[in-house]
């Protein structure tokens, strides 16, 4: 009972579990979602760990009374996990994630993606009869769900008629027990579908991990002839292996060796048209096989790659501006960004170059680099020193006059800054720049967000290829049969199986990896179940928690706070935890210190990490309830310590946090002022020290500490 098709198709696994909660809770209907396609039941005995990997999470479960328009709504929020194109071609919509894409049974329904988001469920029918809006459900559902979590607010404040507080795993556990043997055949049943067939395939095919019967959407049509191709990475952050990720289905995806294969391949695609390979930036942290030489090690491949010039990205700075040059007189390619100034004097730094002119066979390529503005306070106050980060378009137009005077063929805007899309539009800074921007580009290559964005603003192709290393974005200049000049993106996915590794790039990185090799494979903990990082989760995951109770136990505070930002990776698997997976997890050996606060300075911490409307931090020693719908800086309702004791506006106590935070990083700058105790340790040793202390296999704590009025 796999659940590797369980987003594509009705499945006995989705239905199995959808029973139990149907049968212990008495409800008519039920959701749950896949959390991993990876996992499942084999044929044989069923472990624990089997049910774990299929429920990783603390819900519990709940029952609630639900309308039937809430119903068809809560279909239609999921249905949002699938976006198409105007060629009527499916793809998943990143910014959904998969765990919140729910299947309910004791329904039936078509999800038809040929509609647009909202309007997708067709035919919604239980017991037989189409579902009027004013029609009345009982429902079983998770915890977690039911408190509106992933964005299902429709069913947040339905009247809950069963909670027993009983962890769905447990339950899972006791009805396996009960039956002794699973038969698939007894849950094979079709209660939804995707509609049409086309769709359904593509759907079907995405979930196998194997590409749709389709041609890409970027290919040029017959006649057309591409002037120039260029291929675009971004947040490379170090990956020099390939690693498994959370999307990739358990294939194996990036690596430095893989993705120079898949640039030659690109390159050699488009019947020898001139071709550029671009990076926006943040190349080097986050891995053990890159910190711990520096960058030196990322510099080396992307030579050997063929990158002809680079954005400098907010995490390239990490290791101060001195260390950075001399990565940049060891690259072969020229690092770019227009909006970086001496605050003293108002000029650009000399190593900050805002644009070159590249030859791409017969064309003069003029490329532009920018970076985040929001640097200034996502990086350590130290490290910048002196520099300042401008915003908009006016901060450049001497580069922007630069450039049309030199009269090149085509201009690139390479950019660490980027954009989020849902299934229905795309935001984001880099996409406010490319309004301004007009016609003075062609064609942007963006990062930063680590996301999928394959847009256009006003006609200027905008294209973001993930992170690590996992994706390439392929930006095409085309001339038309009739003389006209067109642009086309697209983004292609890096699987190392279906490429040969670069062999020259593929001994570099093992010689890296050897003298690495000792310390990351190194096993400090063991986890009980998967910690999983997710935005997703309101901002709130058992990891976070983990991790802020170490730095709590390790300065021996009263309170402590960890930024979202600061927790990198994807999360920690169950079983034996290595050196290099904590590393991935906290690469940027910031110091532990200890701040003095009154209650009042805390509420204020709190009201800037509740600024967005949702928790962007984690805590520790303390709870916090919070009022969503009030204005930023009044939302915090109340805070107790966690023997429920109100925190006292005058009284003082001891905060644990990263000198990075203390230093105003991440916005938090009254904490700047503040007494502070420093020389703590670094923030990797804590969590290892805290780990190696706690009873194994270690379990995080799952309960939110940032809770909004209303849900427990």
């Amino acid at each position: 009972m796999p659940a590797r098709l369980g987003r594509a198709e009705a499945t006995p696994l989705v239905n199995f579990i959808n029973d139990v909660q149907r049968r212990r809770t008495g409800a008519q209907l039920s959701t749950t979602p896949v959390f991993s396609v990876t996992s499942g039941f084999r044929a044989g005995p069923i472990t624990l760990g089997d049910v774990a990997g299929v429920y990783p999470y603390e819900n519990t479960l709940r029952a609630i009374r639900i309308s039937g328009a809430a119903l068809k709504a809560f279909l239609e929020h999921s249905a949002r996990y699938y976006r198409t194109d105007s060629l009527g071609h499916v793809a998943i919509n990143d910014s959904v994630a998969g765990y919140n894409f729910d299947i309910v049974s004791g329904a039936t329904y078509d999800i038809d993606l040929r509609l647009p988001v909202g309007s997708r469920i067709r035919n919604l029918a239980v017991g037989g009869r189409p579902v009027a809006p004013s029609d009345s459900f009982t429902f079983a559902l998770n915890s977690y769900r039911q408190a509106g979590g992933g964005g299902y607010d429709m069913v947040n404040g339905a009247p809950v008629i069963y909670d027993r507080s009983e962890n769905v795993r447990d339950v899972l556990v006791d009805e396996i027990r009960k039956l002794g043997t699973l038969d698939p055949a007894t849950y094979t049943r079709t209660e939804w579908r995707i509609v049409p067939d086309a769709a359904a395939a593509e759907a079907l095919a995405l979930a196998q991990g194997r590409p749709a019967a389709r041609p890409p959407r970027a290919a040029a049509a017959p006649g057309d002839s591409i002037v120039l191709r260029v291929l675009a990475i971004n947040d490379f952050h170090g990956a020099l292996l390939p690693r498994v990720l959370p999307w990739s289905r358990g294939r194996l995806v990036g690596g430095a060796a893989a993705l120079k294969a898949r640039m030659d391949s690109a390159a050699a695609g488009c019947g020898g048209c001139p071709v550029l390979r671009l990076d926006a930036g943040d190349e080097m942290q986050g891995t053990l096989e890159s910190n711990l030489f520096r960058g030196r090690s990322v510099i080396e491949a992307f030579n050997r790659m063929g990158i002809q010039a680079a954005a400098i990205g907010n995490h390239d700075f990490d290791w101060s501006v001195d260390t950075l040059r001399q990565r940049m007189a060891e690259s072969r390619y020229p690092w770019l960004a227009s909006n970086i100034f001496d605050s003293t004097t108002g000029r650009r730094p000399v190593w900050a170059v805002p644009y070159r002119i590249l030859n791409a066979g017969p064309l003069r390529v003029a490329v532009i680099g920018w970076i985040t503005p929001e640097t200034k306070t996502i990086v350590k106050a130290e490290n910048i020193r002196g520099l300042t980060f401008a915003r908009g378009v006016d901060a450049i137009r001497d580069v922007l006059d630069s450039v049309r005077a030199a009269r090149p063929d085509v201009t690139v805007l390479v950019a660490h800054s980027g954009a989020v899309c849902d299934s229905t539009a795309c935001q984001g800074e880099i996409l406010d720049l490319a309004r301004e921007l007009g016609p003075a580009v062609d064609l942007i290559v963006a990062g930063h967000t680590h996301r999928l964005v394959n847009t256009a603003v006003g006609g200027v192709e905008v294209v973001e290829a993930r992170s690590s290393g996992s994706a390439l974005g392929i930006l095409d200049v085309i001339r038309t049969p009739v003389g006209s000049r067109i642009e086309r993106a697209r983004v292609v996915d890096v699987f190392d199986d279906e490429v040969t590794p670069d062999t020259g790039i593929a001994r570099l990185t093992a010689a890296y990896a050897e003298r690495t090799d000792s310390l990351a494979r190194g096993v400090v903990a063991r986890i009980k179940l998967p910690l999983l990082k997710s935005a997703e989760l309101d901002g709130q995951y058992p990891l976070g928690n983990l991790i802020a109770d170490a730095e709590r136990n390790g300065a021996r505070a009263d309170f402590a706070l960890m930024n979202n930002g600061g927790i990198r990776g994807t999360g920690l698997p169950a079983g034996p935890v290595t050196y290099a997976q904590l590393f991935e997890l906290s690469p940027f050996q910031n110091n532990l210190v200890r701040v003095t606060v009154t209650g009042a300075q805390l509420r204020s911490v709190m009201e800037h990490a509740l600024q967005s409307g949702t928790p962007r931090a984690h805590i520790s020693g303390f709870t916090v309830r919070f009022d969503p719908s009030r204005p930023a800086g009044r939302r915090v309702v109340e805070m107790r310590t966690v023997d429920g004791h109100r925190i006292q506006d005058q009284r003082r106590y001891t905060l644990a946090t990263l000198d990075f935070l203390q230093g105003g990083g991440d916005g938090f700058s009254m904490l700047t002022p503040l007494p502070v105790v420093r020389g703590l340790g670094v923030d990797l040793d804590t969590i290892i020290t805290y780990l190696q202390r706690l009873p194994q296999p270690v379990e995080a704590p799952a309960a939110p500490r940032i809770v909004p009025v209303g849900r427990r």
